[in-house]
């Protein structure tokens, strides 16, 4: 789930793109070396940096936070299906299976007109699965590793496993300060104007946790003054709506029974 720390890693990365549009390996776009880190700088490494020419960019979470109502009910919604690691093909009457089941695998099977339905849990083997189909399918045999089946009318597998389901728990509103610390106001004004108009370009942003999220400016303001040093400084507020979510493995539904006049109906 996004946390306040993914929201500030997201808008330290952000900048870097930015400012280091090669990479971290290539110079600054402005010709200087320019730090950028989530949190507050350290007072001793600022000083020494912008003494020497250089810049930070820092990203710290201010107080303020406000919560957004989430819709009613907390639906989960299907972030990823799950890829089967174990693998079973049909060929003519011959079933041949592959892999290693990594997570909890589903198996149905048309056979002839009937359903035969196994689940198999993490870490069983090809080798198991052969050996289980073999047991349970009507006259199966093993030969060269595969199930045979003598006399077929209809072969057909469905391979299902687990896959990944995520819902909302609640969403907030929180400001983020980006601030830029610079030896010159000329150097200040083109870091944080290529700043401003790189993150203000963005609206829809994606945090990794496979739901929405928005960002919005929200104010700017210049400081020239410091304690023990003369540093220009820029701070940049942007506004972040985001979820905290909850995410679940979620095994993909293969059949649905439902109950109606004491009669069983299966799909």
């Amino acid at each position: 789930m996004a946390s306040v720390d993914d929201v500030t890693h997201y808008l330290a990365k952000r900048v870097a793109d930015v400012l280091y549009p090669g990479g971290p390996l290539l110079p600054c776009i402005v010709n200087t070396s320019v730090r950028i880190y989530p949190g507050w700088p350290v007072s001793g490494a600022l000083q020494t940096d912008t003494e020497a020419g250089g810049a930070h960019v820092s990203v710290w979470p201010l107080p303020s936070e406000r919560k957004v109502n989430c819709a009613l009910g907390r639906p989960y919604q299907t972030l990823a299906k799950g890829k089967p690691t174990l693998q079973l093909r049909v060929t003519d009457s011959a079933i041949a299976v592959s892999g290693v089941a990594s997570s909890i695998t589903n198996v149905q099977i048309h056979l002839n007109g009937k359903k035969f339905i196994f689940h198999f849990q993490t870490g069983t083997t090809a080798e198991q699965v052969v050996h289980i189909l073999q047991l349970n399918l009507p006259h199966a045999f093993i030969m060269m590793g595969r199930v045979i089946i003598p006399v077929v009318n209809h072969l057909s597998i469905t391979v299902t496993t687990a896959g990944t389901a995520v819902r909302e728990l609640r969403r907030q509103i929180k400001d983020f300060q980006i601030t830029v610390w610079a030896p010159t106001s000329q150097l200040r004004n083109t870091i944080g104007t290529e700043i401003d108009a790189a993150l203000s370009e963005l609206c829809h942003i994606d945090l990794g946790d496979g739901v929405p999220a928005q960002m919005f400016y929200a104010r700017q303001f210049d400081s020239d003054a410091a304690e023990n040093w003369h540093v220009y400084r820029r701070d940049l507020i942007f506004s972040v709506n985001y979820a905290t979510t909850q995410t679940i493995s979620a095994p993909e539904v293969t059949e649905i029974a439902v109950t109606l006049n004491s009669h069983n109906l299966r799909h």
